[in-house]
């Protein structure tokens, strides 16, 4: 009769729907239920394990936390690599937030707020198991964070899961204090390894860029094959399996070039990739985003902003084009600054603007260029429970362990 039970199963779980199978499956693996003789029918412990693992991919991490403590073959399931990857590639992107004071100093924290932008919610992670009671975030990766110590130095790195509260501490590097720093967490699909890729700006006469690499499991940090530049690097991002730079460099004084340096996360090859010659702008500011698993810029010009993509499958082979010009109809100022985040769907882009009168105070909206006459272009979200000023991050909640990324090296 064990099969009367599995198809009574089936068949409740597709009429409640995979909003409320977290609710059905706890009541089922809780307690036996009859079917219509009165018969005690096993219910979810008749499923294979892979069906089970499936299920709670597809549900929310909060959700997955709670299953974990329902039975113990359900926690062995959400801890198992294959899960651990399944869930993650169902994951949705979030922004966590690194909460400012005033002037830039950060708070002691104890939580870390995550913000769903689609449902305009947002909820705070619990902080522990972190080496220092005041950090900041410098990258995000798989659900991994990179921080270090508010403290000024460049070390120790520590790659944390703020879900788990895993987290291990990367080697330290030279001793001799860089002029500027620049970090990016990135993942090479091809081995299954993360890598670190940090710019120290050293002080020679003028700023000089190298760079160097770390995999999770090494023992220490290998310098770049990369020219040493005397350019500024004032941004840097993740994309599609290459670390992108954005370097300036002064060409008069009154006016910069831009350039950006592409580094292969696999086999760790760069390429320059410059925009056009005609272009300088008097200290131009530009946006890096990954949209659609392509590098795309947006371009600060007064009120206008002009995106940029650029194209190609490999360093090496990438180039830079313009594709859209917008009239953004707002006079930007140092008290009124925007930063494009990503795009939020085909008419609109997502911006973190930024006002500053007596205090700074930091909001999301929705700017939408083309949007019809009548409508307005901006549209702010209403997000409850926002700190006034952050710092924002892609976020991609997963039970991605940092020790366990460290024996891929192994």
């Amino acid at each position: 009769m064990a099969f009367i039970g599995k198809n009574i199963l089936t068949e409740k779980l597709v009429k409640v729907g995979a909003d409320n199978l977290i609710t059905a499956m706890v009541e089922l693996r809780l307690a036996l239920f009859q079917n219509n003789r009165g018969q005690l029918i096993k219910g979810v412990n008749d499923l294979p394990l892979w069906i089970i693992s499936d299920i709670l991919s597809r549900l929310p991490l909060e959700s997955i936390l709670t299953c974990r403590i329902v039975c113990k073959s359900w926690y062995c399931v959400t801890r198992h690599d294959c899960f651990i990857k399944l869930q993650l590639s169902r994951s949705k992107n979030r922004l966590i937030l690194e909460p400012l004071r005033w002037g830039g100093s950060i708070f002691n924290i104890s939580q870390l707020p995550v913000v769903d932008i689609d449902e305009c919610i947002t909820r705070q992670i619990p902080v522990e198991k972190v080496p220092w009671e005041d950090f900041q975030i410098l990258s995000s990766c798989n659900g991994l964070l990179c921080i270090k110590a508010w403290n000024g130095r460049p070390d120790p790195l520590c790659i944390y899961n703020p879900i788990t509260g895993e987290q291990m501490i990367l080697p330290s590097g030279s001793r001799r204090l860089p002029s500027s720093y620049m970090v990016s967490l990135g993942f090479d699909s091809s081995t299954g390894k993360y890598k670190v890729v940090r710019k120290r700006g050293i002080r020679k006469g003028k700023e000089v860029s190298r760079f160097e690499i770390i995999s999770l499991g090494e023992s220490s940090w290998r310098e770049l094959d990369v020219p040493m530049l005397d350019w500024q690097a004032s941004s840097v991002v993740f994309c599609n399996g290459v670390f992108y730079c954005q370097m300036l460099n002064r060409i008069s004084p009154n006016y910069w070039s831009i350039h950006i340096l592409a580094i292969d996360v696999s086999d760790e090859k760069f390429q320059v990739i410059s925009f056009p010659d005609n272009f300088s702008r008097p200290r131009p500011y530009v946006d890096m985003m990954d949209l659609e698993g392509s590098l795309t810029l947006a371009e600060h010009d007064r009120h206008l902003m002009k995106i940029w993509r650029v194209t190609g499958n490999k360093v090496g082979d990438f180039s830079l084009s313009r594709q859209q010009r917008y009239d953004t109809s707002v006079k930007w100022t140092s008290n009124l600054h925007y930063e494009t985040i990503g795009k939020f769907n085909d008419e609109s882009y997502l911006l973190w603007v930024t006002t500053r009168n007596h205090s700074i105070r930091d909001l999301f909206t929705h700017f939408s260029p083309e949007a019809p006459e009548g409508t307005e272009m901006y549209s702010p979200l209403n997000i409850p429970d926002l700190p006034h000023c952050f710092k924002n991050f892609w976020f991609k909640p997963s039970f991605v362990s940092p020790l366990a990324a460290a024996l891929c090296w192994s």
